[in-house]
């Protein structure tokens, strides 16, 4: 399946919804409902693309 967007673009849009933890805890759920093995590996590679990057402190 080709993507209009990468990974690493799906996990900055859901980092910058949902804030760092709470998109990694999104990506397990969805990933953890997946039966499409292709499905499955889209969602993995976001997984990772979370992985990588730094959680964001927040200012108050």
């Amino acid at each position: 399946m080709r993507m209009s967007v990468s990974p690493k673009e799906i996990a900055e849009y859901l980092v910058n919804e949902f804030g760092h933890q709470k998109a990694i805890e999104e990506c397990h759920y969805h990933l953890n409902r997946c039966i499409d093995p292709e499905t499955s590996g889209i969602w993995h590679n976001i997984g990772a693309a979370l992985n990588g990057m730094q959680p964001v402190q927040r200012c108050n």
